[in-house]
């Protein structure tokens, strides 16, 4: 597995850009600890993207997040959160 391979190059962390499928497979396997979400300043109409392919059942089946941090980047923002885990 590539991010055992990372890990045991000393790696810590990863950054994951790819599409909603690649984002789903990753949130999947439970190797996500943190995401990093930017908002733009503008409000644009149409039908867009999911940044996550697919959905979940329920509400309380969706990966609940805890917010780290909110950053202002100019007129966009930059959000943080990491992957609260159920126990």
């Amino acid at each position: 597995h590539a991010l055992d391979k990372l890990a045991n190059s000393g790696f810590t962390s990863v950054l994951v850009e790819g599409g909603a499928h690649v984002a789903r497979s990753f949130l999947d396997s439970d190797t996500v600890d943190e995401i990093v979400m930017y908002v733009g300043a503008k409000v644009a109409g149409g039908v867009g993207l999911p940044s996550v392919a697919g959905t979940f059942p329920t509400i309380s089946d969706a990966h609940p997040l805890v917010f780290t941090g909110v950053e202002r980047l100019g007129p966009d923002i930059k959000i943080t959160a990491r992957i609260e885990r159920n126990t």
